[in-house]
């Protein structure tokens, strides 16, 4: 009935109408109607089962130079909601490679000699961004660290229509009310990292409420 966001993850409060959820309080037009706790599983289920559904939505992951400030990007890899590969790719960086980034991912400084830097993807990107929701585990970093690489290479920042966190879904989906969050095992490069978290979507989509 309405174009709400279904899920905030936070504890909150659910409208039984139009199924919109707020921390805070609802919109003007939910307050005549009865409101119910977020059940915070089911609503990972419905989550993860709308998002196979769409079109507009992708999966993305990163491998990065580090975790600071000025870390960037060296490995993007975008899926589909159905599995296809749209972007796998090195990326060189700017900045060198922290040795304990490197022993998590195995990626070398020799090996990005002849990939691309972020500025020959930027049309790409744009493209492919372009009107679409970024689906990513640990959606908050993936995010900072493409706008550092951005800043770093210096182009314009390249945008989504919004992001969503498969960690933050998948961890109310295996323990309602919040816990820790849930490690991936994807093997720390990009590509399988996506089909990784596509797998966690579609375990919660297959669940029972």
């Amino acid at each position: 009935m309405y174009a709400h966001k279904l899920v905030r993850w936070e504890h909150g409060w659910q409208c039984e109408v139009c199924l919109c959820s707020w921390k805070l309080q609802p919109r003007k037009l939910c307050l005549g109607f009865p409101w119910r706790p977020i059940d915070q599983r089911a609503a990972a289920i419905q989550w993860a089962r709308e998002s196979l559904r769409r079109t507009d939505v992708v999966i993305l992951d990163t491998e990065t130079t580090g975790l600071g400030g000025d870390a960037q990007i060296i490995e993007l890899a975008v899926i589909a909601m159905n599995g296809s590969i749209l972007l796998n790719t090195l990326m060189r960086p700017t900045v060198p490679i922290e040795p304990e980034a490197s022993r998590v991912h195995k990626i070398t400084w020799e090996q990005l000699a002849q990939a691309p830097s972020l500025i020959a993807l930027e049309s790409y990107l744009r493209k492919l961004f372009h009107n679409r929701t970024v689906l990513a585990y640990n959606a908050p970093f993936d995010r900072r660290l493409l706008a550092q690489t951005c800043a770093a290479q210096r182009i314009p920042r390249i945008v989504a229509r919004d992001w969503e966190d498969i960690c933050a879904a998948y961890t109310h989906f295996i323990s309602p009310g919040g816990g820790k969050h849930t490690r991936l095992n994807g093997g720390h490069r990009a590509l399988d990292d996506c089909q990784a978290a596509l797998r966690r979507i579609q375990k919660m989509a297959a669940a029972d409420f």
